[in-house]
């Protein structure tokens, strides 16, 4: 039999603008829209959560006052926009280490209103007397949000606005330490185009000079005066463990006593 003639094999043109797709490049670009689509849902999250409190905030600011008259400037107290255990935890509210204060008097004093008996009259005058100061405070802040055309209240507004009552405060508010020695090792600078029309930044010192060497051996004495303030804040916190502790075992005497004294009931 003739054999048969084979057929020449026809060629494929693959055209110059098909482009063949590297399997690498596509896993590449599908776990960049995976995680642009997981910042995204994160973000609304964020959105979500902060529009729901906004909302929870105005509904107490509007209950404790803020929404009666135009002129109010939420001093109209219709209900406590602060509670009285609130107040209890800001009258007993102390530094956990001596690195917050310097003064060892304003020190000792907070130790001894952390560990000292608040009654219940005292508290519902003290309770009274918050409510009222933090009102005009955060009228205050607020005035000062919105000249400086900002949204957001930050401590610094805060500060600004308790700066005129420091001569009749108690305590002094000071900035942490760990603040200004961060502040100190911070890098601060400029964005500038080099030659090749790309922004670098240009290091210019740190946000706070560094310290001198007069004030270098001033810190080593205050690390020696912090040293001492931790030492005072624990003396006070075991001093009071051990108060409490007898208080609860003369309590538990007494009980103890007392049902000792009483008659045993004849049987029936």
């Amino acid at each position: 039999m003739p054999k048969k003639k084979q057929q020449p094999e026809e060629e494929v043109e693959v055209s110059s603008d098909e482009e063949i797709e590297d399997p690498i490049v596509q896993d590449e670009e599908e776990e960049e829209e995976e995680d642009s689509k997981k910042e995204r849902d994160q973000a609304s999250i964020r959105n979500l959560r902060k529009k729901a409190r906004n909302v929870g905030y105005r509904k107490l600011a509007a209950e404790a006052g803020a929404g009666i008259g135009l002129n109010s400037s939420a001093i109209d107290m219709t209900k406590y926009a602060i509670s009285k255990s609130d107040v209890e935890r800001l009258a007993k509210w102390c530094y956990e280490t001596g690195e917050g204060i310097e003064d060892e008097k304003q020190l000792n004093e907070r130790l001894e209103m952390k560990f000292s008996s608040l009654p219940e009259g005292a508290l519902s005058v003290l309770h009274a007397h918050v409510e009222s100061f933090a009102r005009n405070i955060m009228s205050d802040v607020v005035t000062r949000v919105f000249d400086g055309a900002s949204s957001t209240v930050t401590a610094a507004h805060v500060r600004s606005a308790l700066r005129k009552l420091k001569p009749v405060l108690d305590f002094d508010f000071e900035c942490p330490a760990g603040i200004i020695d961060h502040a100190r090792g911070s890098e601060k600078g400029v964005f500038a185009v080099d030659e090749d029309g790309e922004r670098q930044w240009v290091p210019n010192g740190t946000v706070l000079p560094g310290l001198t060497e007069e004030e270098q051996v001033k810190l080593e004495d205050k690390k020696v005066a912090l040293k001492a303030r931790n030492k005072m804040i624990k003396s006070k916190e075991r001093s009071h463990a051990l108060k409490k502790d007898e208080a609860k075992k003369r309590r538990e005497a007494k009980v103890a006593e007392h049902r000792a004294e009483e008659p045993v009931s004849a049987a029936v």
